[in-house]
């Protein structure tokens, strides 16, 4: 699927340190912090959306990762990730704490682009110095930086 990497996935804005050590707790700062989630429309719906997948099934991979995501009312798809210095209590697989919360907002008719999106990024939460270089840069700036830069290749793999 050619042309689908769009700048905007990741906007300006889109990274934040996250104080909360709970689940739901952290998942709510982060809607709240990011100019993102609170641009969607109905910041209340998203959440409770994020909220109704997560009671489900835990979307924290290990790794001290989590990709949570929700049903938004926006035009295109957003990413922003939430970075917990003392980690977040997520019920991830490998029952370790999450340090980076990616919370992905989608609306309901890009299904297929969300599903290149979430392939994409879950490849690169895997590779370890992609994950260690990012908790270590010294300003969120440098972050989303890397973030995107990261991002526009996997995904330029993952698309041809």
């Amino acid at each position: 699927m050619q042309g689908i990497y769009r700048e905007d996935y990741f906007p300006n804005g889109c990274v934040c340190t996250l104080s909360h050590t709970v689940k739901y707790r952290a998942i709510h700062e982060m809607i709240a912090k990011l100019p993102l989630f609170r641009c969607i429309g109905d910041t209340k719906a998203f959440e409770k959306d994020v909220v109704k997948r997560e009671r489900m099934q835990s979307t924290g991979l290990g790794w001290g990762v989590a990709v949570a995501h929700g049903i938004s009312c926006t035009g295109a798809i957003g990413i922003g990730l939430g970075i917990s210095p003392k980690g977040i209590d997520y019920n991830a697989i490998d029952r370790k704490p999450v340090h980076l919360l990616f919370m992905i907002a989608t609306p309901p008719h890009r299904e297929e682009e969300y599903l290149h999106v979430l392939s994409a990024l879950v490849k690169l939460l895997r590779k370890p110095e992609f994950r260690s270089c990012l908790l270590k840069l010294p300003s969120m700036k440098k972050k989303e930086g890397f973030l995107r830069q990261a991002f526009a290749s996997q995904l330029a793999l993952e698309t041809g």
